[in-house]
């Protein structure tokens, strides 16, 4: 942990690009400490190629579980296959009916970490209630677990809070964040156009909340 003394030492951390930020911790000149408990951040092209690498360098062995939504399956398979081809032991888990996208409820995260098992580590390919699922199964199970964004359609990839509904109130839970989150650029272009709005209106509202 690093130890904040002066304002050019805070200028130096402030001035690091985001994914060096990653896993930083500091006692900071407000007499807090402050963390990013994220690991690894991968935003590119081709990223995707550095899940496995990643996986190695943080300590993740044994079998994994992918789990994405049934609706964009045939995107998951590639994701599946690709880990597979570059070295990682993964079963697979589809959600949902293939029609409508599944509900962000907690009664559903918690069947969900119910029935996955007992896996060394889950990964998510998805977007928002996909990785809430995940988010909510990894913390329940006390498993590691990495994000891949689909789209770049909300900005809770990085965050400590899975969104999910209890009776129709919609409740923020807090959780352990993702040790790794990765962002292919090649697949967020080929995102649906609405999902690439919803990502901007995300961006904008943050601004002025």
């Amino acid at each position: 942990m690093e130890i904040i003394r002066t304002e050019s030492d805070f200028d130096r951390i402030a001035q690091l690009e985001t994914p060096d930020l990653m896993g930083i911790s500091f006692k900071c000149l407000c007499g807090r400490k402050h963390e990013v408990p994220i690991r690894v951040l991968r935003m590119g092209e081709s990223v995707l190629d550095e899940v496995y690498s990643v996986a190695i360098s943080l300590g993740l062995s044994g079998s994994g579980l992918l789990i994405h939504d049934k609706i964009i399956e045939g995107k998951a398979i590639k994701v599946f296959d690709k880990l597979k081809k570059n070295g990682m032991k993964l079963e697979r888990k589809a959600i949902g009916d293939g029609r409508t996208p599944p509900q962000p409820e907690i009664s559903e995260a918690e069947n969900l970490a119910k029935e996955i098992g007992n896996p060394d580590y889950l990964i998510s390919f998805g977007s928002g209630v996909i990785s809430d699922f995940v988010k909510f199964a990894a913390n329940s199970l006390d498993v590691p677990y990495f994000l891949i964004g689909s789209a770049p359609s909300m900005n809770g990839y990085t965050s400590s809070m899975a969104a999910l509904s209890e009776k129709g109130i919609k409740k923020t839970l807090l959780v352990k964040p993702a040790d790794a989150v990765f962002g292919d650029t090649a697949i967020f272009a080929d995102a649906p156009l609405s999902m690439v709005l919803a990502g901007l209106g995300d961006i904008i509202s943050k601004s002025v909340c």
